[in-house]
Order: structure tokens, then sequence, then C-alpha cells
């Protein structure tokens, strides 16, 4: 199963002290988008992205924003910030619905809440290799506080690039395999404190050589091999691996998907009742993936009806739905039976059905604040969460930008801390300058207008006098000596 050598390129350990870019590449073997972010204050923000292929041009100037704290893509997206394809840097635009590239697989284990050590948990995944139980893996990353294990992902038609095919309206759902594989393996790690909810396609990784702030560690990095090559594999091959079955979308939930990522021209897009049709089937599939395809005991059934519903209504043979039930069924937890799908079939193909709701869906599914926030960006609608998460406001826009609402409270209270905990307060220049190393953009102006609603006071300063004036007998400027100045 190995691929490319890429241990050549990479040396053992990769990392050294300071940020180390050879692993980066490791990782990311394409021409699409990496994105990077730092955490400050439990705040995460994404601050730019480069696309692959420039990484040697451009990295060097942000290198000292992700000496502490800093986080890549795993994954690849195809476009910057509105929909940007042509920049080799800018704004990032990483979610599900925007990926193109799938790099490597993964598992983030916290070992730390089984009472273990890294040499402990390092010696057993060794031996879990070596028995089989899981694949070797590409990358070793001590990330400071726990550990995460990489399975390098190549193309089938091309072995010197990543995995090409996560786009969403893809008719094998890559992403939906994808999230399985993470699934199984997170089964065969729990006992070592794997995470369950790291499955997902949008995640972030520490930088190799960056410091974790709150145990004061580097991040390192190992990447693994046998001989001259590293362990790389295709998407196959993990699903033959851990016996996932590979299916594929019916032409309505491609053409549903299609619709929502505005792939067809205007003049051939659906309307009307047949584009609601088509929004709820995107919103109910965006779910299934996000879920490894099911659900879990206390939604299966109505999950069952609703698909089964949806399907009849986008124009789906009985014969094909009942065989995306049964997909789906043997997915949940625990798989659903087959008198279960028939009778979810039955109901959902009758003449007359109630009206359904977004509401009701999101209720009767459970679905969280996390997941509301994807589908709302898939299909280009407000989709809440379920009413038992309590009272709700969306963090992103329908196109998966920051929310101005959210990012300026958080601002805000980044500022306050700032100001709080130091012994003067910034000028605004320098605020501007403090924000930006901790991966908030503001222009001093905004700034302005937060430290007049937060009482924030620039320090005085004075004004110089006009040639030929003296400011203690000229009663013109005499007031005007000392006045609070929002400039450096």
């Amino acid at each position: 199963m190995a691929g490319k050598n890429y241990k050549q390129s990479c040396g053992g350990e990769v990392t050294t002290s300071g940020i180390a870019l050879p692993p980066i590449k490791a990782l990311h073997r394409h021409d699409g988008y990496i994105s990077f972010a730092v955490k400050s204050d439990d705040i995460f923000c994404p601050i730019f992205a480069i696309r692959a292929d420039a990484l040697d041009s451009f990295f060097p100037e942000f290198r000292e924003h992700l000496l502490k704290n800093s986080f890549l893509s795993i994954n690849a997206a195809y476009c910057l910030e509105r929909g940007n394809t042509t920049a080799l840097k800018g704004r990032p635009r990483h979610r599900s619905a925007t990926l193109r590239y799938l790099c490597a697989c993964y598992c983030d284990i916290d070992y730390y809440n089984r009472n273990l050590e890294f040499n402990q948990v390092f010696s057993l995944v060794m031996n879990m290799c070596h028995e089989g139980i899981i694949p070797w893996a590409s990358f070793i990353v001590d990330s400071g506080q726990g550990m995460w294990l990489l399975w390098l992902l190549h193309d089938t038609d091309n072995p010197d690039s990543s995995h090409l095919g996560a786009y969403a309206d893809n008719p094998y759902d890559h992403l939906q395999l994808y999230v399985k594989i993470n699934r199984a393996i997170v089964e065969r790690l729990a006992h070592l404190g794997a995470d369950p909810v790291a499955t997902d396609a949008a995640r972030y990784i520490r930088v190799p050589g960056s410091l974790h702030i709150e145990t004061e560690k580097e991040v390192r990095w190992w990447i693994q091999g046998k001989g001259e090559n590293s362990y790389s594999y295709t998407l196959k091959q993990l699903a033959e691996f851990f016996s996932i079955k590979t299916c594929k979308r019916l032409h309505s939930e491609e053409r549903a998907l299609a619709e929502c990522a505005g792939r067809y021209p205007r003049g051939n897009r659906a309307k009307g009742h047949i584009k609601a049709k088509q929004n709820k089937l995107a919103a109910f599939h965006t779910l299934l993936s996000l879920r490894a395809g099911g659900v879990r005991k206390g939604h299966r059934n109505f999950a069952a009806w609703v698909y089964a519903m949806l399907l009849k209504q986008n124009g789906v043979t009985r014969k094909d739905a009942y065989i995306k039930l049964q997909e789906m069924a043997s997915n949940c937890t625990p798989p659903l039976s087959a008198p279960e799908c028939i009778r979810a079939l039955k109901t959902g193909f009758k003449p007359e059905m109630k009206k359904l709701s977004y509401h009701r869906m999101a209720n009767d599914l459970g679905v969280t604040p996390h997941e509301a926030e994807i589908i709302t960006q898939t299909i280009g609608k407000p989709f809440p969460p379920s009413v038992s998460f309590g009272e709700w406001i969306p963090s992103t826009t329908f196109q998966g930008h920051c929310k101005r609402t959210p990012a300026r409270q958080a601002r805000r209270e980044v500022i306050t801390a700032i100001v709080g905990g130091g012994t003067e307060i910034p000028s605004l220049r320098k605020m501007q300058r403090i924000l930006f190393e901790r991966g908030i953009e503001a222009s001093y102006v905004t700034i302005r207008k937060d430290y007049q609603t937060l009482g924030i006071r620039t320090p005085a300063v004075p004004v110089r006098a006009k040639k030929g004036q003296d400011p203690l007998f000229d009663p013109s400027i005499q007031d005007q000596v000392f006045v609070r100045s929002n400039t450096c």
C-alpha cells in the first residue's frame, strides 16, 4: 500500500526548533488551499490560506504568526473566501462544502483521559499495527497534550497527489466514506482515549514545530515508513481494511446537492416547491454524511421515514429508495431491521403526506448546533438545531463567513482581556497589531468604536502649538493642550 517516497524529503523526525515546513508539504500534495488558524483565549480563528504549490513563496512571511497555538487544515479546499480560485493566498473558506482534496484520515487520542503517558500509547499503537488491528500510521504527532495518528491518502489515478474527490456532489460520496473510516479507527482505539467527535473532514491539527501554550511543549511530527517509502493509502484500500462498503448516490441526490452548490446554470435550476424538496433532501443527506451514513437509537425510524418520503418527492422509484434505506439502516446504531425499513418505505410513499419543516427535522433527529451550521452553509437556507440545545445564534453566514455580531463580541472580549491584563492601555494601531498576532483582523477605526463602546480611553498627549503661539498665554489653544489621542 505504500505510495510515493516522502521520507527522503522529510527525513524521519521532521520537526526541529521552530515551524517545520517539510511535514506540511508531505501532508498536502496538491494544488488546493491549505487553511491556517490560531487560538487565543479559547477563540479559534482561521487567519489565512495558501495554495499548496505556493507554500515555499508565501509561507515565510506568515511564519511568525504561527509560532504559538497554531493550526493547519488536514484536508484542502478548492477556493478562498468569496469563492476566489485564482489567488495564491487570502482569507480561508474551509468547510465540508468547499473541500476538494482529502489528504489524510486521522485519529485524535486524548490518552490523558485514561491516565496514560505518550510512550505507553506509542507502544500500544505499534503493537496494534503489528497485529493488523489498524493500518500502519503515516504520521505520529505529539500535539503537546495528546497524540494524533494520520494515514496519508493518495489518488488512485495519481499516486503523487492527495486524494481528489471530496466535492459534495461526488456520486460516490467520498466525504461520507471518509467519515466512516475515521469512525472505524476511533472504535478500535477507543480504549486509548480516541475522541469520538473528531471524525469530520474539515478538522484542523497543530502546526509542526509550534508551541502548545498550555503545556509549554513543542508540537512534534514523526513520519513512518517501510524502507525508503512512507505509508500511504487510497481511500478504497482503507475502506476495504475496515470492511466498509462504498455506496453510490442516486441521481436525485446528486441533483439536489448540485443545485445547492450552484453548479447548474440559472435557467436550469429548480424553482419553488421543487427547490424546497431538493433543499430538504440535500439537508438530510448532509446530516447523514456528518454521521457516517446513519443515526443512533431514538432517531432511526423517523430518519428512515423522512429519507423515504424525501426520495419519493424527488422522483426516486420505490425499488431504488428501498436500496438506499437498506444502506442507511446498516450504518445506524444499532442497525435497523428489514421489516422496519419496509414499514418506513410504505409510510414514506403514501400519496398524501404532511408537510415536513426544518424545525421538525432538527428536533426529531437531534441536530446539534455544529451540524446545523454545516447544513445551513450547504443548502444556503437557515437550518436550526434541535430545541434541546437551547437558544442558538448562528456564528456563520450561509457562505460560511463569520457573522458580524459574534465576531464583534469575540473581538471586544479579547480587547477587554488585553486592557485588563496590561499596565497601560495600547493605542489604536498598537492594539491592531496585537489583535492581528492573535488572529483577529480589524481596522483602527473599528477598534476606536470598540474602545468607545467599552469605555476605554487612550492616554492623553499634548497638542503641538503652531509656530509663533505660546500655549501658556494663548487662550484660543489653552483648553486644547491635553486631549485624548487615538493615534500612535
